[in-house]
């Protein structure tokens, strides 16, 4: 197959050889051998050109990505994001087998929506569970249509840029420098990635006008879980046609797909200095509120929105669709003294809400 012919199925999987290599490989040769347009990222002419704009054009030019995910591999993570943005069919491949790859599928959650096909690590597997759902593929409803309804149209001054699960130094100083910019809305700032659900995710940084990710070097906690959530969302920003800036301490050994986006810094001043720099030299495009390369897309549903993950981002809206629980009349009748919850559980919803209807009454004075 010519590097300029579409295919049918791009395989995403980690450079570093392993017997799931081997059978991702192989099942790519199966599926050629039925005449099906297949390749891998091995398949394409890298010579002297950026990797990361290969392979994004690779999966572009596919109908579908399967991806082999058991290792969490944080290239693998950031092309299935390019996948999802560009409203591709994904397939999530997994050897359950492995009792480590279903922990780290339980500890990363956040692909709950992402279609998994367990392959045993067995090419055969794999092939003859695409050629049974062969006819059936073409037909499947889009996950990006659907993560996207009801969000909002681009703002141009709003970055995403989630929080970071550990706070040592160069995180909180960067956090604060993101605080100053008062000029600019920062979005997913106080969020844990492994929290909140894909779909908040994926409507925050369609709704922004670039996205920084800060990774964790391997021996920091938790960083497994948090560089492979951030490396898929990085993957979502790039897809969009975002400014993407990925940045991480000194001595990270970099994935090849975005090393190019990435900044290892050696100190909180320079790693300030980067990302103060990078942010005034954002393009913008005078005059248009239009993404370059943006997905248009017209989705009827009967509800555009079920809300926002977090309570804040639409105060003004809230009003209109709140249902009153039991929780909310027991704040009202003052049976309540003390709503616990994590987060997207309905806590400010259910408080701001309160505090409309107890001020109806002036006799009560409301402090929220």
């Amino acid at each position: 197959m010519s590097d300029s012919v579409p295919c049918e199925v791009f395989f995403a999987y980690p450079s570093q050889h392993s017997l799931r290599v081997e059978a991702i490989r192989d099942a790519c040769l199966g599926l050629k051998k039925r005449q099906i347009g297949a390749r891998t990222w091995e398949d394409l002419p890298i010579e002297g050109r950026l990797l990361i704009a290969k392979i994004c054009a690779a999966v572009n030019d596919s109908k579908m990505l399967i991806a082999e995910i058991s290792d969490m591999n944080d290239n693998v993570l950031f092309e299935v994001g390019f996948a999802l943005a560009r409203n591709k069919i994904i397939w999530l491949a997994l050897d359950e087998t492995d009792g480590d790859a279903i922990r780290r599928w339980n500890e990363v959650a956040i692909f709950s929506t992402i279609e998994r096909i367990n392959y045993s690590g067995n090419a055969n597997r794999l092939v003859a569970q695409y050629v049974d759902k062969q006819a059936d593929i073409t037909s499947t409803p889009r996950l990006f249509e659907t993560l996207v309804a009801g969000a909002r149209i681009r703002e141009e001054n709003a970055v995403f840029a989630p929080s970071v699960p550990i706070k040592f130094q160069a995180v909180t100083q960067l956090e604060k420098l993101l605080e100053r910019q008062t000029h600019l809305k920062i979005l997913a700032s106080g969020d844990d990635l492994g929290l909140a659900p894909l779909d908040f995710y994926v409507k925050e940084i369609y709704r922004s006008s670039a996205a920084i990710f800060h990774l964790l070097k391997l021996n920091r906690l938790r960083a497994a879980e948090h560089n492979a959530r951030a490396s898929f969302l990085a993957g979502v920003a790039y897809g969009l046609d975002l400014p993407v800036l990925m940045v991480v301490e000194n001595g990270f050994v970099s994935p090849l797909d975005y090393k190019d986006l990435l900044y290892p810094y050696h100190s909180s001043a320079l790693l300030q200095d980067f990302v103060k720099n990078w942010l005034d030299n954002l393009p913008r495009q005078a005059g248009s509120n239009k993404r370059l390369g943006r997905l248009v897309l017209d989705i009827e549903l009967p509800l555009s929105s079920f809300g926002q993950y977090v309570a804040e981002y639409e105060t003004d809206e809230l009003t209109d669709y709140f249902i009153q629980t039991n929780e909310f009349r027991a704040i009202l009748e003052g049976s309540a003294k003390v709503f616990i919850g994590r987060k997207g559980t309905g806590k400010t919803a259910t408080m701001s809400q309160a505090v409309i209807e107890l001020r109806k009454d002036r006799r009560n004075l409301v402090v929220s």
